[in-house]
């Protein structure tokens, strides 16, 4: 008897499943005793490329690395585990929420709040980046 191929997952649990795998990679390390880090497209003028079906500019295949070893990267991993929540809450509850939203939401999280909007968009955008997926989806 043949396996029947399995359906495409609905976007919203692609979503979840790409930020599930986020948490797992930095909590796998800190079991492991590592020092936890998360791989991010580089932002610069030489990793960005025109994709003319979509008539979007994307990040190309350089990479950078943003660490707990400082304390700066130790917060915003901090950050990113809290928006991870935040956006998989909102999935399981089928409501979605503006970029100004997350940003204020943000005050409650004591040490890891956004200090301005921008850094909750450029986490967004990283996170769009990584999971290869828009908000929207």
């Amino acid at each position: 008897m043949s396996k029947k191929p399995k359906a495409a997952a609905p976007l919203s649990n692609k979503a979840v499943d790409a930020l599930y795998g986020i948490a797992e990679e930095i909590y796998e390390e800190l079991d492991g005793g590592q020092i936890p880090k998360m791989k991010i497209p580089l932002r610069t003028k030489a990793n960005i490329r025109f994709d003319s079906k979509h008539a979007v500019w994307k990040y190309g295949s350089l990479m950078g690395v943003r660490s707990a070893k400082k304390l700066k990267g130790a917060l915003m991993l901090l950050r990113t585990m809290h928006v991870l929540e935040f956006i998989r809450d909102m999935i399981r509850d089928s409501k979605s929420s503006t970029l100004r939203e997350m940003y204020y939401i943000s005050e409650g999280w004591d040490i890891a709040k956004f200090h301005a909007q921008e850094e909750s968009n450029l986490l967004a955008e990283d996170l769009e980046v990584i999971t290869q997926l828009l908000r929207e989806d």
